[in-house]
């Protein structure tokens, strides 16, 4: 299936909730073509705000924050860059890009079956947990600033990707 098509099929899935679909559809881990979601109670768990990866484009993580806002890490396999967006109310508010000279790290923990990607910004360190992937496990968002201030964002929805993808733009770094 195009990838065009699989955005048109979980757009539609997720809005109409497709009754087929959602009487399938039981509790935890959900896959339409490479995408993964969070079903509950039948239903499809979703963000009307979330924004995903472009055509050309693998998505590694989505979280849904409160307030109506958005982070998303995508890879492109063709230019071998990565990009980290913050979206608000469906517009992007910053993006941050990576490539060979500038990359996402990444972190595989066996231990707790967690992938981090870390990055900085400015005086920030930004580091994007992505738990195993079962029902009611959610991603955080933790930010560093100058004077070792942490800030913790957690997020209330994930759409986990290809987080072993290989690109240019992302560095793995051993635990």
């Amino acid at each position: 299936m195009h990838i065009f098509s699989k955005h048109i099929l979980l757009f539609i899935l997720v809005i109409i909730n497709y009754p087929a679909f959602a009487k399938d559809c039981e509790d935890g881990e959900i896959k339409i073509g490479s995408y993964r979601a969070q079903c509950h109670n039948g239903k499809i768990v979703t963000n009307s705000y979330r924004q995903d990866c472009i055509s050309d484009e693998t998505l590694i993580a989505s979280c849904a924050l409160p307030r109506n806002q958005n982070v998303i890490i995508c890879t492109n396999q063709h230019t071998q860059s990565a990009y980290y967006s913050f979206i608000e109310n469906g517009d992007e508010k910053l993006r941050l890009n990576f490539d060979s000279t500038n990359q996402l790290i990444r972190i595989k923990e066996t231990k707790t079956n967690t992938t981090q990607l870390k990055f900085k910004y400015h005086d920030n360190n930004y580091t994007f947990s992505i738990p195993n992937e079962k029902f009611k496990t959610w991603s955080t968002i933790n930010i560093i600033d100058s004077n070792n201030v942490r800030t913790e964002l957690n997020c209330h929805e994930n759409l986990f990707g290809e987080k072993d993808i290989v690109n240019h733009a992302i560095f793995d770094e051993s635990e």
